[in-house]
Order: structure tokens, then C-alpha cells, then sequence
């Protein structure tokens, strides 16, 4: 999750975005885990680490004008602001440990 992180830095917007997909897919897996007793404690700390500094990642990525580009970078700046929301609309209620 980390190495994901920190290729929201990248200069690449194409990386970026691949990068979100591959965070969601994470999220997706440990909702399958969260629950099983063998593993709750366990993604609940993952959870915990990971999700302030991916939400503040993805506000960022939210606020990329596409207007302003134009070519591939235009296309790879879409490709990021789509996985972006893919991300935000998979993530609702998914990993919550506060019921």
C-alpha cells in the first residue's frame, strides 16, 4: 500500500491512475477479509494507516483541470480523474469498523 502511495507522486498521470486501480482492487480484497476473524485486526490496522493519506492522494487527483491540456497528457489526465471516482464510488461504506 505504501509503494502504491507513493507512486501518487509520480509525474505520470497514467501511473497515477493505474496505481488507484490497483489500490481499489486492494480495498475490494480486504472487504472480503474484514470480517473473518482470522484477519480482522489485521486489515482494521491497514485501514487505519492507509486511508488518511490515500483520501487526501485522491482529493488531489480530483482537483487535476483537464481543461487545460491537451493530446496524451489530456488522455492520461481523464484516465486519472475516472479512476479517481471509480475509486471514491467503490470505497462508501466499504472497510468501516464504526457501527
Amino acid at each position: 500500500m505504501e509503494r502504491l502511495l507513493a507512486m501518487q507522486n509520480d509525474a505520470s498521470m497514467l501511473v497515477r491512475a493505474k496505481a488507484q486501480s490497483v489500490f481499489r482492487a486492494c480495498v475490494e480484497q480486504m472487504e472480503m477479509y474484514k470480517d473473518t476473524g482470522a484477519y480482522t485486526n489485521a486489515v482494521q490496522t491497514v485501514v487505519d494507516a492507509a486511508m488518511g493519506p490515500w483520501l487526501v492522494s485522491l482529493n488531489r487527483s480530483l482537483g487535476t483541470d483537464v481543461s487545460a491540456l491537451s493530446g496524451q497528457e489530456y488522455t492520461d489526465a481523464v484516465k486519472l480523474v475516472r479512476s479517481t471516482h471509480k475509486v471514491l464510488i467503490s470505497a462508501p461504506g466499504r472497510l468501516s469498523y464504526r457501527t
